[in-house]
């Protein structure tokens, strides 16, 4: 028989474990979401200052642009308020919640029973599987981690949550079937994304289906859109997943990004986030080995492949001229006249001049 005092206990511990990581995220909404709202504020402003000095510089463009700008200004606040506006974290936290509550009573209820009044619940309780709840405290460490880690860089917005909640559950799921109880806390340890995959691919093979597109193609390279990020420089593991979660999986989806609303969404600064989508817009142009290639050479993205051809053009020797684009040419694996193209065509995209520009804006932030 358990006394008061030790009743009282057992149930202290069970709120304070239960919901630690929902006051990890209110105690995000009240301070660190507020300096990343006011960075990302003071960004969008410097954007339309600079878009409405654009207009003002010229006049038979000015109505187009200033519609963009009204339109630019009512699209960034519906993206503030989808991020930060705190009714949207509503749902979302009080799911996690009910996850974790029922996650930790259970748990706890096995050791000894937080409500004595219900034996035949409790009975239950203790016919489930270790396995369950192993799997069920591996996904809620990771989730701890998780939050933590993003508490730290300002970067916890409402999908997030509701993916912790879901780990937590198919980290349990998996549990249940894992034959050891120390397989099954690991496996709560597995990034969401991993796990899924993991899931499908699985599925996929238990019904004999084939892996889909991201075999690649039959000469053994892969398409734009089944490229991952692992070849571009600076994007480390974390990244890969954080950048996940905003539905950029490939080297496509990166490239045609746009790079305020990534920096609005994420904690990385705007100067990362530009080197990283320059990178993956010369992929358009150029194939993987070229890329390699290219990047012994200085050139990573298209920024830089804009100021060589630049350079080409101030030299006043032919004979340097010709040396550079015989280097650039053997880079790229194509001819003198393949590589002016490629230049020409770099030089002439828009998407190219405007990193470029946002660059210049905001290359130290």
């Amino acid at each position: 028989m358990v006394s008061v005092p030790d009743m009282y206990l057992w149930w202290l511990a069970f709120i304070v474990t239960a919901w630690f990581i929902p006051f990890v995220v209110v105690a995000y909404l009240c301070y660190p979401a507020r300096m990343r709202l006011q960075s990302v504020r003071d960004a969008v402003s410097r954007t339309e200052t600079a878009l409405r000095q654009r207009a003002d510089d010229s006049d038979e463009d000015r109505n187009e642009l200033l519609k963009a700008l009204a339109q630019y200004r009512l699209r960034m606040e519906a993206r503030i308020r989808e991020r930060f506006l705190k009714r949207t974290y509503i749902l979302p936290l009080g799911f996690l919640v009910l996850v974790l509550n029922v996650g930790f009573f259970v748990g706890f209820s096995r050791i000894q029973p937080l409500v004595a009044g219900l034996p035949a619940l409790n009975i239950l309780f203790t016919r489930i599987e270790p396995e369950l709840l192993s799997g069920f405290f591996g996904g809620t460490l990771y989730a701890l981690y998780s939050v933590v880690t993003r508490y730290r860089s300002q970067d916890i917005p409402p999908p997030l949550i509701l993916q912790l909640a879901y780990q937590i559950i198919l980290a349990s799921a998996i549990g249940y079937f894992a034959p050891r109880p120390w397989l099954a806390f690991a496996a709560g340890f597995v990034p969401y994304a991993e796990l899924t995959n993991w899931l499908r691919h699985t599925a996929q093979a238990w019904l004999g289906t084939t892996a889909g597109p991201g075999r690649g193609t039959a000469d053994g390279g892969k398409t734009l859109w089944s490229q991952g990020l692992e070849s571009l420089q600076g994007i480390a593991p974390p990244h890969r997943e954080r950048l996940g979660e905003e539905g950029i999986l490939t080297i496509e989806n990166l490239a045609l990004a746009n790079p305020l609303s990534l920096y609005l969404v994420t904690s990385y600064s705007m100067s990362q986030i530009i080197d990283w989508i320059d990178q993956a817009y010369l992929r358009l142009y150029v194939s993987d080995e070229a890329a390699v290639r290219l990047a012994a050479r200085g050139v990573l993205g298209g920024i830089e492949l804009t100021e060589v051809a630049e350079e080409l053009e101030e030299m006043s020797s032919e004979e340097d001229r010709g040396a550079r684009l015989e280097s650039l040419a053997s880079a790229v694996g194509t001819d003198l006249a393949g590589v002016r193209s490629l230049l020409k065509r770099i030089q002439d995209d828009s998407q190219v001049e405007l990193l470029s520009e946002m660059w210049s804006e905001f290359g130290s932030i």
